[in-house]
């Protein structure tokens, strides 16, 4: 991978573990009874990171959450990054920059990925 891709890479994951954690701070991820699972902050942030996630997955990137396994499905991986750019163009102007920098920062990544993958499987 590519320094400058890497940095990206970095610099998402250090927002979004950021971000889990001011969420627990303002009770986003905390139990709202006793015995309940723990609940998530519904926000524009996890919904990228979600999208992301399954760009992710499909892209072979990282294990697929129920089989336990690496699993390749571009088709799948384009269909979410689409979805991303869908939303960027719908929330335009709406965003805030923090919003805003997340999903370029996300979408940017995501493409380039993309790319490499799917000249790695024409080969």
């Amino acid at each position: 991978m590519a320094e400058p891709e890497k940095r990206v890479d970095e610099d998402w994951k250090r927002r979004a573990q950021s971000e889990r954690e001011a969420a627990k701070g303002a009770g986003g991820a905390e139990s709202e009874g006793e015995g309940e699972a723990a609940t998530v902050q519904a926000d524009l942030l996890t919904l990228i990171a979600s999208f992301v996630a399954q760009a992710s997955i499909h892209m072979g990137l990282a294990e697929h959450p129920i089989h336990k396994e690496v699993r390749r499905d571009l088709n799948q991986a384009r269909y979410a990054i689409d979805m991303l750019g869908v939303l960027e163009a719908k929330t335009k102007g709406n965003l805030t920059d923090e919003e805003r920098r997340f999903l370029e920062i996300a979408l940017t990544d995501l493409r380039l990925r993309f790319v490499e993958e799917r000249k790695a499987s024409a080969r």
